[in-house]
This record gives structure tokens, C-alpha cells and sequence, in this order.
């Protein structure tokens, strides 16, 4: 008898138990946390409210070093995950790039799709040459046939009035010059110069493909997305230097460039460029021309770049 009353006991114990288990269960209020990166869907974390929540795996970019999750994308603050939760809500990867990285791309590949490129102008008078000469920087789009073909702005490459001769010279990052001229479609008769986009397309005969490499594209960049600038800004040669895409604006000719006749959105960014910018390349976080640099703003520090999208 004892022994049954004791099984009695223990059963109605359990039941007691499981049913305040049950009971606990149901009254517990969920949220949901979601962990994006670029806007897709990188995890997602069911949690009590009232309670931390648990963070997932680091994230991880090409080039890039993951700082921590913010609420906005576009806010810098990040996330306290010490906080306790009370509602449903989104988090966002941030990155910053890194440099190291980077700039292991750019030594190792990048720089050898960038030249520079010398517009030598020289017109006669009498026993008199007179002799103009401006620089700017280029980027290598294609080698094939036996030809290197690089796109520049028009404005470097632009052949001024008076000036019966011109010398289109590039310089390889070895120092190596090739003479060049403005790529000419022999079928339709028309040169690959537009000063309403502010580009040409140059080329010189080569055989050492060895020395340099074709560019990748990418896409047109977003606002806050880093890029790296690549030229020869104040004469420094191969210069290569980081910052963030501000925005897309019209820039007027007096304000970022009188040589330029864009009329089109342009990228606005903060890595550093100058006279000798000009056709350099605008690169992604991982090596791809995203636009052509063509003017910017000196007091404020701020570049111009033509999109991809246009080029």
C-alpha cells in the first residue's frame, strides 16, 4: 500500500511540474531580432522580450574588417547588445575597409591597369616652337590585337586650337612610354572622343602583355560605399587613396572643372585627387572600376567621378 501511494505521489508531482512548464511556455512573450549584410538576410534570432539579445557568427567581406551591427544602415552608432529587447527589430553589418588588404590588391594587380598619360602640344611659328604640355592618368579597359587600350578623359587627350602637332604619350607604372593616339573606328569613321562625357578611348601597340592588366567593372557605387581613388595627383606617381561616396549631384563646369561638359549626375567622394587625377580610376572595396575621375573640389577636399554606368 505504501509503495502505491508513493507511485501516486511521484505522478502527481510530474504532472504538477510539467504543467507549470507548460504553463510558463505560454506566457513567455517572443520577438524577433533579424541580422542583415548588404541588405540580405544574414541571420535570424528569436528571442524573449526582456532579455539580451544573443549575437550571431561575424560576418565576413572581401577587404573589408566587420566593426558591429547597427539599428539604421545609415547611422553609424552600434548596437548595445547588453540592452534588453522589447519589440521586434532589425540589425545591419557594418564594415570599414581595410587597408591592408587593399592595398596588397592594388600593389599586387590594380596598379597595372593604371598609367599616365602626357599630352605634348607644339605649334610653329617662324623659328619658334612653342610647346604645351599636361599630364593626366588612365585606366587599361582591353589589351587584344596587339593593342593596349586605355580610357582617359577627353579633356587630358584634348587637342587646342593653334597647336598644329600633338604627342599622346603613356607610361606604364615601370616607366616604360608608349606613344599613343585617340582610337578611331575605321568601319564608321568616328573617334572614340566625347567631350559631353568627358572620355576617350587611347591606344598604342604592345606585345609585353606582361605589364599590364585589364581592369575589372563593377557597378555604380551607393551612397556610403568606400572607393579607392588611383592617379597621379600633384605628379606623385601611382597614388592611391580611400574615401566614401557622399553622393550623386550635377557639377557646373565653374565649380569642379571648366574643361568638362557633363551634364549628368556625377560621384561626389572624399578620397583625395588632383590636377593629374583626371581619367585616373575610381575602384570598389574589391579592385573594379565603378568610375573616371574628371574634376573635384579643392577647398573641400571632395572628387568627381564619372559612373560606370555612363562610361
Amino acid at each position: 500500500m505504501k509503495r502505491i501511494l508513493s507511485l501516486i505521489l511521484v505522478v502527481v508531482m510530474l504532472t504538477s511540474l510539467l504543467c507549470s512548464c507548460s504553463f510558463l511556455t505560454e506566457t513567455l512573450s517572443f520577438c524577433k531580432v533579424n541580422f542583415y549584410v548588404d541588405n540580405e538576410l544574414y541571420a535570424t534570432k528569436d528571442v524573449v522580450i526582456g532579455q539580451s539579445v544573443p549575437m550571431p557568427k561575424n560576418p565576413t567581406k572581401e577587404n573589408m574588417v566587420f566593426i558591429g551591427w547597427r539599428t539604421e544602415e545609415e547611422k553609424p552608432v552600434m548596437y548595445d547588445f547588453s540592452s534588453r529587447v522589447i519589440g521586434s527589430f532589425d540589425l545591419h553589418a557594418c564594415f570599414t575597409l581595410d587597408a591592408v588588404a587593399v592595398s596588397n590588391m592594388v600593389a599586387q594587380n590594380t596598379i597595372y591597369s593604371t598609367v599616365e598619360v602626357i599630352n605634348k602640344l607644339q605649334h610653329t611659328s617662324g623659328t619658334m616652337v612653342e610647346t604645351q604640355i599636361s599630364s593626366g592618368s588612365g585606366v587599361v579597359i582591353d589589351i587584344s590585337d596587339g593593342y593596349c587600350y586605355v580610357l582617359t578623359n577627353a579633356h587630358v587627350v584634348k587637342k587646342e586650337d593653334g597647336y598644329e602637332k600633338q604627342t599622346i604619350t603613356v607610361e606604364d607604372p615601370l616607366g616604360n612610354a608608349y606613344e599613343a593616339q585617340i582610337y578611331k573606328n575605321k568601319n564608321k569613321n568616328y573617334y572614340a572622343y566625347s567631350e559631353d562625357f568627358d572620355l576617350a578611348l587611347i591606344c598604342f601597340k604592345y606585345s609585353r602583355n606582361h605589364s599590364f592588366v585589364e581592369i575589372d567593372f563593377g557597378e555604380d557605387p551607393k551612397v556610403g560605399d568606400y572607393v579607392i581613388a588611383i592617379g597621379q595627383p600633384d605628379g606623385l606617381q601611382n597614388t592611391v587613396t580611400y574615401g566614401k561616396v557622399a553622393g550623386f549631384y550635377h557639377v557646373s563646369g565653374n565649380e569642379g572643372s571648366a574643361a568638362s561638359k557633363i551634364d549628368f549626375d556625377s560621384i561626389i567622394h572624399n578620397a583625395y585627387t588632383n590636377h593629374g587625377s583626371s581619367g585616373g580610376a575610381l575602384l570598389d572595396a574589391n579592385g573594379r572600376l565603378v568610375g573616371v575621375s574628371f574634376a573635384g573640389y579643392p577647398t573641400s577636399g571632395y572628387g568627381c567621378a564619372i559612373p560606370i554606368s555612363q562610361i
